[in-house]
């Protein structure tokens, strides 16, 4: 299943602004490079999707400005819906997603621990 496309998260992310009170700034040519990074990142590997969007979004985080927090999450578990899969994070590991995501920002932490993480809170739709 082909990763979001540009326009797709672009609408995500002015829904989620909008919705949440957000300001809406944005930088469209670092969106298309998360994508584009999230697609080799998976590369013919559907399951690593989900992990690749996470990650490629929140290492360009400043391309969501204030939307970062949330759409690359909602996109992540949406597109796991798409495949089949369910992507959970409980309350209590909502700190260590944060904290991960956050690490990726920064280039502390690589797609390897995103696509672990991912893989440990993907389940199969019922």
């Amino acid at each position: 299943m082909p990763l979001p496309s540009l326009a797709v998260v672009l609408r995500t992310h002015d829904f989620v602004v909008h919705s949440h009170r957000l300001k809406p700034k944005r930088d469209v040519s670092l969106v298309a490079a998360a994508l584009a990074l999230a697609a080799e990142l998976a590369g013919d590997r559907p399951e690593d999707e989900p992990a690749a969007l996470l990650f490629a979004l929140s290492l360009h985080g400043l391309a969501l400005s204030d939307g970062w927090e949330v759409v690359p999450w909602l996109l992540a578990r949406n597109h796991a819906r798409k495949l089949g899969l369910v992507l959970r994070c409980d309350e209590d590991e909502e700190v260590a997603l944060m904290r991960l995501r956050l690490n990726v920002a920064q280039k502390r932490s690589s797609f390897e621990e995103v696509r672990a993480w991912v893989a440990a809170h993907l389940h199969r739709s019922p």
